[in-house]
């Protein structure tokens, strides 16, 4: 669940950023453009898709890094987002176990008050890969991740908040890829923390040459310790540089609320 403490403080949205917008817009335009001096391969390649709503389950190969990055602005009612970074390094311990390093952003939030900058927390997981896929049975693996109090954006407290879930996946005709995650999270500040569940389904397939597009739904029972269920919705289209690097342009919003969140960002995935 990248971004969570982003998220917690922008509870509905205004038009985004407009500087990081044009930004991001313009760069995202040039990285699409560019598809047109490569060939024709699979739009994913062996990197695997970068994790957003949801995590992916794969571990990569001895002696080899995966690592995601991203940049993004949110906007809500009043209350403005800027991350840069979101960092994920994924490290094979062994051909079913791996380490995941969640260095997460440099995080700008921007209320009517004022603007508070810093590190958000970083978090250490694991990923068990369970089972392989064949046929009509998926892939599985238990991901767990614990965000540790290390940041410096003001009002992220000062608790351990874990987080386990359940990450399937199947690899469909067409090149099709179907994934779902199933968890448990215990977020919140010490002395307010509380349980919160939550669910969601990615689907990815190609477009045409190194062009694939992905959609996904998500789903938290509530945000807050008596706040209402979210859902959101995030879209996107990744570019295949070569196998082992793809970057991606989304978007995404949420699907509840008087006036809901949305976010548009950039990424990258790549295989060290």
């Amino acid at each position: 669940m990248r971004n969570r403490t982003a998220r917690a403080r922008c509870q509905t949205y205004t038009p985004l950023l407009a500087c990081e917008v044009r930004i991001l817009s313009l760069i995202s335009l040039l990285l699409l453009a560019s598809v047109a001096a490569f060939g024709a391969v699979g739009a994913q390649g062996t990197v695997g898709f970068r994790s957003g709503f949801t995590e992916g389950n794969g571990i990569p190969p001895r002696g080899r890094v995966d690592v995601d990055y991203g940049s993004s602005v949110l906007e809500a009612d009043g209350v403005r987002g800027f991350l840069a970074g979101e960092v994920t390094a994924h490290v094979p311990m062994t051909r079913r176990m791996g380490v995941r390093v969640h260095l997460n952003s440099y995080s700008r939030i921007t209320t009517p008050q004022s603007t508070v900058a810093g590190r958000e927390d970083m978090g250490i997981g694991t990923a068990f890969n369970v089972a392989e896929n064949h046929d009509w049975r998926p892939s599985a693996a238990l991901l767990t991740r614990v965000d540790v109090p290390s940041g410096s954006l003001p009002g992220q407290g000062t608790a351990w908040r874990p987080t386990m879930k359940v990450a399937l996946s199947w690899r469909l005709p067409s090149r099709v890829t179907l994934a779902s995650n199933l968890g448990v999270a215990i977020p919140g500040a010490r002395g307010e923390q509380f349980t919160q569940h939550f669910g969601s389904v990615w689907l990815g397939r190609p477009v045409a040459g190194r062009v694939g597009s992905f959609a996904e739904i998500f789903a938290i029972d509530r945000e807050t310790r008596t706040g209402p269920s979210t859902r959101f919705v995030r879209g996107g289209l990744t570019l295949l540089v070569r196998n082992t690097l793809h970057v991606d342009v989304h978007a995404s919003t949420q699907l509840s609320g008087a006036a809901p969140r949305r976010t548009f960002g950039i990424g990258a995935k790549h295989r060290l």
